[in-house]
């Protein structure tokens, strides 16, 4: 059985409300190889406009879209 390593993935955010989407798709989308998951650390510091929200929502629908695919339903 291979062993399944992890790579974290730390982004900073400090007001990205307008671009934090467009960062994690891009980051979902690069294919790790074989091997590898991904661990996506978002640290929002202290944003005053509407970065944790969005960042929290997109993280709960990955975590939902993954557990989906992982039940085949």
């Amino acid at each position: 059985m291979e062993k399944t390593r992890k790579l974290s993935i730390v982004i900073p955010a400090y007001n990205e409300e307008k671009t934090i989407a467009a960062i994690l798709q891009k980051v979902l989308d690069v294919k790790l190889i074989q091997g590898f998951e991904k661990e996506i650390i978002i640290v929002n510091d202290c944003s005053k406009d509407d970065t944790l929200n969005i960042a929290e929502s997109l993280l709960k629908l990955i975590i939902v879209l993954e557990l989906l695919v992982i039940l085949k339903i």
